[in-house]
């Protein structure tokens, strides 16, 4: 339906947007901007695996309520954000590289987020795993309190609106965390300060 459509747009919207950077920021790559990528990768991969891997231990160790492992979570991506920032800024001595790197890892990150919540969501649909997470969650209250008749359309939606918040809050944090550890480099004395 149109409701339905209307609800996802933001998140389809914020993904072309993540899609045209993709396509067009390898324009005019040079070694620093080639150096922003590939830290951007690695660390963005190693957060992705943050990510991706506390959504499989919450449906392998079921825990009756996951606030912890979440707090844990974020506070690993986070610091992997700032390492990104401090490794960048030591490597190229410019802060502004730094907080680029630090974003692209954060766009690396939560693509991968996104792509392990549904993948195992469609993985585990209908088993009783599945059942206990979305309880600890409280994901079967929220559906109560929604007043739609559809679960699997409303998790879906539920995904989508996670999806637009994580794709567009994870480069903030990284923008935020980056500079920290840029900031930590020129504390070190390693930084220019302008920018390029």
């Amino acid at each position: 339906t149109l409701d339905n459509i209307a609800r996802m747009a933001p998140s389809v919207a914020i993904l072309c947007v993540y899609a045209s950077i993709a396509l067009f920021a390898p324009e005019g790559m040079n070694r620093r901007s080639s150096l922003i990528l590939s830290n951007g990768l690695l660390f963005g991969l190693l957060a992705g695996v943050v990510f991706a891997g506390e959504i499989l231990l919450e449906y392998i160790l079921l825990p009756q309520n996951n606030t912890s492992m979440g707090l844990i979570e974020f506070g690993l991506v986070f610091l992997l954000f700032l390492l990104c920032g401090l490794w960048t800024a030591l490597a190229t001595h410019r802060f502004s590289t730094a907080i680029l790197a630090a974003v692209w890892s954060a766009l690396f990150a939560s693509l991968i987020w996104f792509i392990t919540v549904i993948a195992v969501y469609y993985a585990f649909h209908g088993t009783p795993q599945q059942v206990q997470v979305f309880q600890a969650e409280g994901n079967y209250l929220d559906f109560q309190r929604s007043g739609m008749a559809n679960f699997d359309l409303f998790i879906l939606q539920d995904f989508f609106g996670a999806c637009f918040f994580h794709l567009l809050l994870d480069p903030v944090a990284a923008f935020l965390f980056g500079s920290i550890g840029a900031g930590i480099a020129l504390a070190m004395g390693r930084l220019k300060l302008p920018a390029g």
